[in-house]
């Protein structure tokens, strides 16, 4: 009889080893980058939202009912030209004024550890908490198409850290839908910038900076569809 009910207390809908989720991830978040060298200090601010974000994720099973996941948030590589130029009169030729041409690298994952709260419920729906560590890496690279502009870099390589409270839904099927919004504990990362410009010594062309932040300002929700292996 304890074996029957034991059996029976379990959650059915856990009883799965792999499954592939596709993720919709929004995020608004707002960034401040400070660089100090013996002429001045200077602070870059970045404030994005993302509002359609597609990402995937691999989960396998872990002791008791948890789970593992891995989930690539970004990968992009892009590669973008500026240009203004004028045409004198009399002249067919063009003559850039300004302009640059920028890459851009943003690669970033997630890997998250998810604690089932109730798993021996028997109800479709299972809310659970994630714990998980974001590493990050962000690279622009930017040539100028005149004189006047000097080639610079700016590059950040961190990781962020996140509680991750959720709410999974289970159809009769193996697919589930999976509502989450993680917050952002903590921020460390290593930034680094360069402006090639000679008019100022070669050691001081590049600077950087390491910063730990406590509750960093990013807000993110992440919707997704899962399917059981």
């Amino acid at each position: 009889m304890f074996l029957s009910f034991f059996g029976f207390s379990q959650n059915k809908n856990l009883d799965y080893k792999y499954a592939f989720k596709i993720y919709n991830l929004s995020t608004y978040q707002n960034t401040t980058n400070t660089f100090s060298d013996s002429v001045s200090t200077t602070n870059i601010f970045n404030s994005t939202f993302k509002i359609l974000s597609p990402t995937i994720a691999c989960s396998w099973k872990a002791k008791k009912s948890n789970f593992h996941e891995v989930e690539l948030t970004s990968f992009q590589l892009n590669k973008a030209n500026h240009e203004t130029s004028v045409i004198p009169l009399n002249s067919t030729s063009n003559f850039p004024i300004s302009g640059n041409e920028v890459t851009s690298t943003n690669i970033s994952l997630r890997y998250e550890y998810i604690l089932n709260i109730l798993n021996k419920s028997t109800k479709p729906f299972v809310p659970t908490l994630g714990f998980s560590v974001n590493p990050y890496y962000q690279h622009l690279k930017s040539k100028p198409h005149t004189s006047q502009a000097f080639p610079w870099s700016s590059a950040d390589f961190g990781f962020h850290g996140y509680i991750i409270p959720r709410v999974t839904y289970y159809l009769k099927s193996k697919c589930f839908f999976d509502f989450n919004i993680p917050v952002a504990i903590f921020n460390f990362k290593n930034s680094f910038a360069t402006v090639r410009n000679p008019q100022i010594p070669v050691e001081s062309q590049r600077i950087s900076e390491m910063d730990f932040s406590f509750l960093p300002k990013i807000l993110s929700f992440r919707l997704g569809v899962g399917i059981k292996l």
